[in-house]
């Protein structure tokens, strides 16, 4: 109980009993590299006064397009090129909530190219449906490229 929360504050917790810091909430304008190296993060504190904050290293997790606006001119052509190469696919999911259980399955891959989803998961299979007042929730999911069909309907559709 509690989701990723109790993640986060344990871990929230050992970065800040270890001497570091946690900014939310903050706008990241620029990452901020010398000769190819990277030296910290300018960013816009809730004032909007920018400053640079120092780091030894740095893990991006923003897509790629995403990253290499915030790192600017600054990238190698061979590593623009090596991001630019990255295919992403969207995700569709459908969440049913059902009476009774569907399967008796936790995650079930679907690997039939003729079924419109990848996988059903069951949550109620892993945390009972008590906590769901009695009802099974159970997703089906969807990877995607840009370029099939589906990318390209409505939400309606």
């Amino acid at each position: 109980m509690g989701s990723f929360a109790q993640i986060f504050d344990v871990l929230s917790d050992k970065i800040k009993n270890s001497g570091g810091e946690i900014n939310l909430s903050t706008l990241v304008n620029k990452v901020v590299t010398n000769k190819d190296k990277f030296i910290g993060l300018e960013i816009s504190e809730k004032n909007s006064i920018k400053r640079l904050i120092k780091f030894d290293a740095c893990l991006v997790t923003t897509p790629s397009h995403i990253f290499e606006k915030l790192v600017g001119d600054d990238l190698s052509l061979a590593y623009k090129n090596k991001i630019a190469s990255i295919k992403y696919m969207s995700a569709v999911l459908i969440v049913l909530v059902l009476n009774k259980a569907l399967t008796d399955r936790y995650w079930l891959n679907i690997a039939d190219r003729s079924i419109p989803f990848v996988a059903v998961i069951e949550h109620t299979n892993f945390i009972p449906e008590k906590f769901y007042n009695g009802k099974h929730i159970v997703y089906l999911s969807r990877y995607f490229a840009h370029e099939e069909n589906i990318a390209k309907m409505s939400k309606q559709e």
